[in-house]
């Protein structure tokens, strides 16, 4: 992994806390030419999304298996 590629990785952790401009467009650049690094800022998106609409009460097999399902995508 380049270094560019964790410096990115640090900010797309950080992006739902809020990013500067410049932070913003800087992760939008690299995205735009690192297949990998999108890849990861897809699973991350997609892991959030399911977070954020999963009932809190689900079972553990349940849960693994809707992270196993946004893992796939």
């Amino acid at each position: 992994m380049k270094l560019v590629c964790l410096g990115v990785g640090r900010l797309l952790d950080r992006r739902s806390s809020g990013l500067s401009a410049a932070e913003g467009l800087r992760i939008e650049e690299h995205l735009s030419t690192c297949a990998d690094c999108r890849a990861d800022a897809n699973l991350l998106e997609a892991l959030s999304v399911l977070a954020s609409t999963a009932p809190v009460g689900l079972s553990v097999s349940a849960r693994e298996r809707a992270i196993a399902n946004a893992l796939s995508v």
